[in-house]
């Protein structure tokens, strides 16, 4: 049986290169960030320069995600402010993945994705995480009808 340890260094590389793009391209990566950003609980930071960032974090069993999320310096090409996201999974201890996204495509990390049965805890959330983001797009929309049917004084009188 061949478990991988005998794999050579520029095969496990392939290996890691191979796991992360079947992660980003079946939504693994953004199963994790969906899940984390809707249905984690907000964590204090306490470090110098933490104003702009955002921390959730979110467990189920031994399946814990810690979510960063923060506006950087501007994007003079794209007339916005480099968006940065970044996130740790663990699993009975083990950092099974690590990803970083940001606005600006020259930031390159060393990500990782370890696929496993931790992937399925997130999956059973994500139909929540889903229904919480909807919600919260609903709401928004709604409040957005309101305001403007009180800029145009729909059913007022003048």
């Amino acid at each position: 049986m061949n478990d991988g340890r005998n794999l050579s260094l520029q095969e496990l590389i392939e290996l890691k290169a191979k796991w992360l793009e079947e992660a980003v391209k079946e939504g693994g990566i953004e199963a994790c960030i969906v899940v984390a950003d809707q249905l984690g609980q907000p964590v204090k930071l306490h470090y110098p320069h933490s104003e702009n960032t955002t921390a959730k974090e979110w467990r189920s069993g031994d399946v814990k995600i810690a979510l960063f999320k923060r506006q950087t310096y501007w994007l003079a090409d794209a007339e916005k402010y480099n968006q940065e996201c970044w996130f740790t999974v663990t699993a009975k201890e083990h950092v099974v993945c690590h990803y970083f996204q940001s606005d600006d495509k020259l930031q390159k990390r060393n990500n990782l994705f370890v696929p496993g049965a931790w992937m399925q805890s997130v999956l059973a959330w994500l139909p929540e995480a889903h229904r919480s983001l909807r919600d919260i797009v609903n709401t928004s929309k709604e409040e957005e009808r309101q305001e403007l049917l009180s800029e145009l004084l729909i059913g007022i009188s003048v």
